[in-house]
C-alpha cells in the first residue's frame, strides 16, 4: 500500500511539474544608441534572467553609428529570413497552437523619421503594412490573447528610428521537448541563411 501511495504522489508531482505553465518575458530595443534583448524565464517559484549581456551599452564606443538605412537593411534581412523559414514556422506554430502555447501579450512600438517628409510618409505605409501582416500571421497560427502595434512617424526632418518589442509567452513544460525537436529543421535553415548572409557581406 505504501509503495502505491509513493507512486501516486510521484505521478501527481510529475504531472504538476509537466503541466504547470512556464512563462518567457521578452523585450527587444533597437535604436541609434543601443541594441538590447532581454529574456527572463518564470516557472512556479523560479525566475531566471537568460540575458548574456548585462549592460545596455557596449564598453567601447563603436565607430559606426546605426542609421535608418541600417534599420531598413535589417528589416529586409528579417523579411528574407522569414520567407526561408515560414513553412517550418507555420508547422511549428500550428502544433504550438494546438498544444496551448499562449502569447499573453505582444506589443510593438516604433518611432522613426527621415530627412524627407514624403519618404517618411511612404515608409509609414510600408512599415504599417508589414507589421500588421506579420501580426496577422502570428494571430492566425498561435493563441494570441492581446497585441498592439504603434508606428509613429515623427516628421522632424532627421534620420531617426527606435523600435521596441515586448511580450509574454506561456507554455507547458510537457511540450517543450516536442517543440524543440520540431524546431531542428527551422534552426538548420536559419543557420544556413546566416552563413550565406555573411558570405554575401564579405563580397
Amino acid at each position: 500500500m505504501t509503495v502505491y501511495l509513493i507512486i501516486a504522489i510521484l505521478l501527481i508531482v510529475t504531472a504538476i511539474l509537466l503541466f504547470a505553465p512556464a512563462a518567457l518575458d521578452f523585450s527587444f530595443v533597437w535604436n541609434e544608441e543601443i541594441r538590447r534583448t532581454s529574456i527572463s524565464f518564470r516557472y512556479l517559484f523560479i525566475k531566471k534572467n537568460l540575458d548574456k549581456q548585462k549592460s545596455e551599452k557596449p564598453k567601447t564606443k563603436s565607430k559606426h553609428k546605426y542609421t535608418l538605412d541600417d534599420a531598413k537593411n535589417g528589416v529586409k534581412r528579417a523579411y528574407d529570413l522569414f520567407n526561408v523559414i515560414k513553412s517550418d514556422l507555420a508547422k511549428l506554430l500550428k502544433y504550438s497552437k494546438s498544444k496551448l502555447i499562449i502569447i499573453k501579450t505582444l506589443d510593438v512600438n516604433a518611432d522613426f523619421d527621415t530627412q524627407d517628409p514624403m519618404k517618411t510618409g511612404i515608409l509609414t505605409g510600408g512599415i504599417n503594412g508589414g507589421a500588421y501582416t506579420l501580426m496577422s500571421f502570428i494571430d492566425h497560427h498561435m493563441n494570441l490573447k492581446k497585441w498592439s502595434i504603434k508606428i509613429t512617424p515623427l516628421f522632424e526632418n532627421r534620420d531617426f528610428f527606435d523600435i521596441r518589442v515586448e511580450g509574454i509567452i506561456e507554455i507547458k513544460i510537457a511540450h517543450i521537448i516536442v517543440i524543440l525537436l520540431k524546431s531542428v529543421p527551422m534552426l538548420l535553415n536559419i543557420r544556413k541563411f546566416l552563413k550565406n548572409n555573411k558570405k554575401d557581406e564579405r563580397k
